[in-house]
């Protein structure tokens, strides 16, 4: 087993990588940017992982990074964000440094960072206004006499 400071070094160097590649291999597909490209981009960051003799790197691919170590690595850190945006001051979780590296450049007020500020939609209340005038437009058509319909208004 490597000693944790030589697998937090690897996860920097690994990080670091990323980031300097991380507009092409996060990017939306287009005609100037193909899977062909992307798929280039992961296999020099791992390659480069090998050059440097990480530990991680023994019988994997550069699929296994793409598709498995970095979106862990993603999840976690968002993950501990989430955690440390929604705590009180007990029992705080704290974002290493490496963790900041990850927000930094997936972008810390991205939507996948912090979520989508959107309003809570008023699904529930039409539902309960719907639900309700229903309830009323029924008990109007089962009392006919017009003094219990103009009650029934007037109680809403």
């Amino acid at each position: 087993m490597l000693p944790v400071s030589m697998t937090k070094m690897e996860k920097k160097e690994l990080l670091e990588l990323i980031r300097d590649q991380y507009h092409i291999s996060s990017a939306r597909f287009s005609a100037s940017l193909m899977h062909e490209m992307k798929t280039k981009k992961w296999q020099e960051i791992f390659d480069e992982c090998i050059a440097r003799g990480h530990s991680w790197t023994t019988g994997k691919s550069a699929a296994f990074l793409k598709d498995t170590k970095w979106p862990g690595i993603k999840r976690d850190v968002l993950k501990k964000n989430d955690k440390a945006l929604n705590q009180t001051d007990t029992g705080r979780t704290w974002l290493t440094d490496m963790d900041r590296l990850v927000l930094d450049f997936i972008g810390a007020t991205s939507a996948t960072v912090i979520g989508l500020s959107i309003l809570e939609s008023r699904a529930n209340e039409e539902a309960e206004e719907q639900f309700m005038s229903g309830r009323l437009l029924s008990s109007v058509t089962r009392n006919r006499s017009p003094t219990s319909t103009c009650l029934m208004l007037t109680q809403v």
